[in-house]
């Protein structure tokens, strides 16, 4: 019986795994190897270095969370304020960038800004403040 519970989970695993959407990071922290996070205030630089699969699981988890609405005509790059740059680096050395500008807007590497939820891209600087870096 516990044989062929096991053999269900299993496949259920596999079947499940390719369910996620293109933009989000995998859940799996075994594929991403390195996250590196450098973050800019008017008052702080803060830079992280994570190679703990717990903690690189919490921020794959908080970008997975980020619900994105709509494009914005707008670019938030070029404003003032505060600004996280989220690098994630898989086995394979493939890099995703993900950036988040006045905890109102989040990008996918070069793609179109979107506006997100201000009170959860605050959750991102309360995130990265409580995760000490990995030493490098």
């Amino acid at each position: 019986m516990k044989k062929w519970l096991y053999i269900c989970i299993t496949i259920a695993g596999l079947l499940l795994g390719g369910c996620h959407h293109y933009s989000n990071p995998s859940m799996d922290s075994n594929l991403i190897t390195r996250i590196i996070i450098t973050g800019q205030t008017d008052t702080e630089t803060i830079h992280r270095y994570y190679d703990d699969p717990e903690k690189m699981r919490q921020v794959l988890l908080y970008i997975r969370s980020v619900r994105r609405g709509i494009h914005t005509l707008t670019d938030p790059s070029i404003t003032e304020g505060r600004s996280v740059r989220i690098t994630t680096i898989s086995a394979d050395e493939t890099e995703k960038v993900y950036q988040q500008r006045d905890n109102q807007y989040f990008q996918l590497d070069t793609g179109v800004w979107q506006a997100i939820d201000e009170e959860k891209g605050e959750k991102l600087w309360e995130l990265i403040r409580r995760l000490p870096s990995d030493p490098e």
